[in-house]
């Protein structure tokens, strides 16, 4: 009876254990996919602005690379939400801001036909080299995650080796009771 209560109480931790494991793995997975879609985005739009001078000809590409900008800076704010990897998520979300401004600004340029202005952010993203330092801190939250994601792991390998010491030692354990047991059941019954 005593074996069931214990396993029955490692089995129980062991689930709950499981249970945040398996929650904490889906907000990870979840965030560790807009982690990747804010380094690409973030590099894709970069690459595109770096090369804006091209796009005052070519007009019909800003709305697309305006729904992009928008973009990276939802994914930022979805980021910030998560409650995993707060200061590193309020690091890229700094970053992406000024991405975000500067391709604004790069965009408003283009829309005005404002060679000067537009030359100038094109140079500030280029000197900023915001598409590298997004990915930097990407990398290093992934990792974070990585580390902290596995923490929750350890105490559920850790219980089935106290089950299988309760399972290996109950045998003495029955065979303790019934010779102590035994010989009072045995002594009771000839008293009576």
């Amino acid at each position: 009876m005593l074996l069931i209560v214990v396993t029955q109480f490692f089995t129980n931790k062991s689930t709950n254990a499981l249970t945040t494991g398996n929650l904490k793995a889906v907000s990870t997975f979840r965030l560790n996919n807009r982690i990747q879609e804010i380094a690409n985005l973030s590099f894709d739009l970069e690459s595109k602005l770096k090369g804006a001078n091209t796009l005052l000809n070519d007009k019909s590409r800003l709305q697309s690379i305006q729904d992009s900008v928008t973009n990276l800076g939802y994914n930022a704010y979805v980021l910030s939400s998560f409650s995993e990897g707060q200061t590193r998520a309020a690091a890229i979300n700094n970053i992406i801001d000024t991405q975000v401004n500067i391709s604004e600004k790069i965009l408003a340029a283009l829309k005005n036909s404002n060679t000067e202005q537009l030359k100038l952010n094109i140079d500030s993203l280029r000197i900023l080299d915001l598409g590298n330092k997004v990915y930097k801190n990407c990398m290093q939250l992934q990792e974070e995650l990585r580390t902290t994601f596995r923490k929750p792991w350890i105490p559920i390998q850790s219980k089935p080796v106290n089950c299988r010491c309760l399972t290996a030692y109950w045998p003495y354990f029955q065979l303790s009771l019934f010779y102590y047991w035994l010989p009072l059941l045995y002594a009771g019954s000839r008293n009576s």
